[in-house]
Parts: structure tokens; C-alpha cells; sequence
């Protein structure tokens, strides 16, 4: 497989009073503890996102020691003792599935119907305060955590989503994603947009084909941008007031209201992280945001369909009774099989099957590819949300 390589470009400098107000913000909303440095206004673009990277990161090695997920060193010991490639890998297979639980495990202490938003779990800040994570927070756990073991891992970074993308020493491809449950090997083609090595991919199991990949140091441009988008959500009268991420973004943002509101974070990704800004303007990433964003909708709405009549624990009944049966629920939905035995599912379930077979019928007819993807992505989702309540 090819290498990843990444391109060097020149970007533009951050005037003196941007770096300033970028660190504090830096400090006060993403850190919550450290003091910015005191040259932080002579520092080069590159020398101030190398102090973001590693201020970042150290207090995610905070957050690791207080949630319990520090690694096993008998497993990293046994890496590090390993005599080739292959028994090297397997022994970086081993300890990838153990971080993995450890997590879970973390994970599993929260109810599992969340009435919260996770949506800013994405940095040391909030997390400490939440004692949670959403994808971004996931990522940079992780990003320790591999690195702890010295395991080559990148940043995947598909619109709307972040996750660890791993290569192990015999080469093989690992996608994690700790906290949504989806930890595996993959098998990707790598190719190029605007300089920037991506994985492209088909595999039900995801909404997307296509994952940039960056550097992990890359990862605060994420957190940059989960900033910027607090912001806009703020400010968007579209989005209702009651709406819960709202509700988090509005507490969140008056707390740090005095920072926020000195920097043009916009200006700031451009001018620091300008090839991310580029790729996702290209024509390639704006068609994959428009397919996946089409797809969820969907699916969204698909999941949406099982709880507003039922009670909590009926719909713990129903996810699991498919999702238990989920190859009988995809042969029914795709037309492989006509009924559905009680004796084999819920009455429940049966029920639920068969409403939502008949609200996609339309879609089945005119796009049947669109609707068989619908369908693997919203059992793949009841799948996922079986195994994390019983993890």
C-alpha cells in the first residue's frame, strides 16, 4: 500500500494581536488550566500550533489518568519485545482491542439514553466538566493512547466526523472509532485530493467513501473548527432555542463570551490550516458531504420513527429485538423474505418492520441502491446501540 505522505505548504502569518487572542482562547475555553506562554505574539504560525498540539495533549494525558484508561504496559512491553512485523502487528492488534474496552467500559457508565448534548465534548475543557466525549474527544484519547505505544496513527477526518485511522507494522489499515463502537480493519484504496492522501473505501458499515487523512498534530484544526461552529450555532436564529446542542453551545459560549468574541475564528482556519479549507471545498468532498448528509437524513429519520410512541424501555426491547435479528430484519426490509415470524422477532419489532418497509416503498422503487443503503446503515445503527448497552 502506499505510504502517507504530507505535502509542506507555506501558510499565512497570524498578525500579533490574532495570536494573542487565539491563545487565550485557547486556554480559558479549550485547556481550562494553563497559562498562555509569553512570547506566544513572536511565535511562527508552525510554533504556535505546535504549543496548541502539545498543551492539548497534555491535558488529555490528564483526563486518561482520572477516567482510568491508562494503558496495560505488559501489552506495550510485548509490542516492544516483538521480533518481526507480524508478531509485532498482532501484539498492536491486542492493545488497540484493549483500549477499546477500556473505554467501552468508561463509556457504559452513562445511561444509555442521554438526554444531554455531547456535541462540545471535544476538547480538555468541557470534557473534565461533562466527564464525556463525543468523536473529536474520542480521537484525541485515542491519539495517546496509540502514541503511548508507538503505533503509527493518523487523524480520518470525513465530513462531519473524526476518528484514529491505524497502521500496524505488517501494514494492515484499522479504523477506530471508540465511541461509537466501531473498531476494525479495513481495506482501502489511497488516493489523492488537492495533495492530501485520503482512503477511499466501500463498506456498508459506513456513511462515507472517502477519509482525509492528516497528521495527529492536524488535530487542532478540528478543534478550531468545533469552535467556529459553537459560534455560528449561537447566532443562528434558524436553530431553535430549545434545541439541546443550542442550549450547550449558548451556556458555553456566554462562559468564554470575552474570548470568543475577540477573534474571527473563520479568518484564523484559513489562515493556519488553509489545505484542510481547500479539500473541503473541493469538488470531491462537497458531493461526498451531499450524499452522506442525504443518507443520514434518512436513516435519522428511519431511527427517528421507534421512539415517539413508546416508553424507554420498549424501545430497548424493540433495538434489541432487531438488532439480535438483524439478517432476518435485512432479508425482510430488502424483499429476500415476505413475513416475519413472531416466534423469530417481537411482536414489536414485526410491527415497526413492516411500517417502516412501507414509508421507504417509494425510494425501494425509484433508487433500490439508495434504499439497500438506508437500510444496512439503520440496522448497522440499532446493531451498535445493542452492543454498546450491553458492553
Amino acid at each position: 500500500m502506499e505510504k502517507f505522505r504530507r505535502e509542506k505548504l507555506v501558510e499565512n502569518e497570524l498578525k500579533p494581536k490574532e495570536k494573542k487572542n487565539l491563545a487565550a482562547l485557547w486556554c480559558d475555553a479549550s485547556l481550562g488550566t494553563q497559562e498562555m506562554p509569553q512570547n506566544v505574539e513572536e511565535m511562527s504560525n508552525q510554533n504556535l500550533k505546535d504549543w496548541m498540539y502539545k498543551s492539548l495533549m497534555k491535558e488529555i494525558l490528564i483526563i486518561i489518568e482520572k477516567w482510568g484508561l491508562e494503558p496495560e504496559q505488559e501489552l506495550i512491553n510485548k509490542i516492544k519485545e516483538s521480533k518481526n512485523s507480524s508478531e509485532r502487528a498482532k501484539a498492536e492488534e491486542k492493545y488497540i482491542l484493549d483500549c477499546h474496552q477500556k473505554v467501552g467500559r468508561f463509556l457504559k457508565q452513562e445511561a444509555p439514553f442521554k438526554e444531554k448534548s455531547l456535541k462540545w465534548d471535544s476538547w480538555p475543557g468541557i470534557m473534565k466538566e461533562s466527564e464525556d466525549m463525543n468523536c473529536l474527544g474520542s480521537a484525541l484519547i485515542g491519539i495517546e493512547l496509540l502514541s503511548r505505544a508507538n503505533i503509527k496513527n493518523f487523524i480520518g477526518s470525513p465530513p462531519s466526523h473524526i476518528i484514529n485511522i491505524v497502521r500496524l507494522s505488517n501494514g494492515d489499515i484499522w479504523y477506530l472509532d471508540f465511541v461509537n463502537n466501531n473498531v476494525r480493519e479495513i481495506d482501502p484504496k489511497v488516493i489523492k485530493i488537492d495533495k492530501v492522501p485520503c482512503l477511499q473505501l466501500e463498506d456498508p458499515n459506513f456513511d462515507f467513501t472517502l477519509i482525509p487523512l492528516f497528521e495527529t498534530k492536524d488535530v487542532v484544526y478540528n478543534v478550531i473548527s468545533n469552535f467556529d461552529f459553537l459560534k455560528e450555532m449561537v447566532k443562528d436564529d434558524k436553530i431553535q432555542n430549545e434545541n439541546i446542542d443550542k442550549q450547550a453551545a449558548i451556556k458555553y459560549y456566554e462562559k468564554f463570551k470575552q474570548v470568543f468574541t475577540r477573534i474571527h475564528l473563520s479568518d484564523v482556519r484559513y489562515k493556519l490550516y488553509s489545505k484542510q479549507i481547500k479539500l473541503n471545498g473541493s469538488v470531491e468532498m462537497r458531493r461526498e458531504k451531499e450524499r452522506i448528509s442525504g443518507l443520514q437524513d434518512m436513516v435519522a429519520k428511519a431511527v427517528a420513527m421507534i421512539e415517539p410512541k413508546l416508553t424507554k424501555e420498549e424501545v430497548t426491547l424493540l433495538i434489541k429485538s432487531i438488532g439480535n435479528n438483524s439478517t432476518l430484519a435485512k432479508d425482510f426490509l430488502l424483499g429476500k423474505k415476505g413475513k416475519l415470524s413472531n416466534k423469530a422477532i417481537s411482536p414489536l419489532a414485526a410491527e415497526f418492520l413492516s411500517n417502516y418497509k412501507n414509508n421507504l416503498s417509494k425510494i425501494k422503487i425509484k433508487t433500490p441502491d439508495l434504499y439497500q443503503q438506508i437500510i444496512e446503515r439503520f440496522l448497522f445503527k440499532l446493531l451498535k446501540k445493542v452492543e454498546l448497552n450491553e458492553r
